[in-house]
């Protein structure tokens, strides 16, 4: 992570995924998704976009509640990351 630049996370999840805003010589880079098991890659241009995803995320039904845990559409989630940013999932 630290090869990309300075980062602060700023959405945790209980499985310690995160996405970190990213930045270098104080020029914004994006937000990483830092996930287990995954390179750390920028999957998002702006924080605005990946809030923008997130939110449409759990109004559409994408992140739901299974036997007490939140779980993922996967294929939801995709397309409303295609719709939102105009590009393909990096997974």
């Amino acid at each position: 992570m630290d090869t990309l630049g300075d980062w602060v996370p700023i959405l945790l999840s209980a499985s310690s995924d995160q996405y970190a805003a990213v930045w270098k010589a104080g020029d914004f880079i994006g937000v990483a998704g830092v996930l287990e098991g995954a390179d750390t890659e920028i999957e998002f241009l702006t924080i605005e976009e990946m809030l923008r995803v997130q939110l449409a995320a759990y109004t559409s039904g994408a992140y739901f509640l299974a036997e007490r845990e939140i779980e993922i559409e996967d294929d939801l989630l995709d397309g409303i990351y295609r719709q939102i940013t105009g590009r393909e999932p990096l997974y």
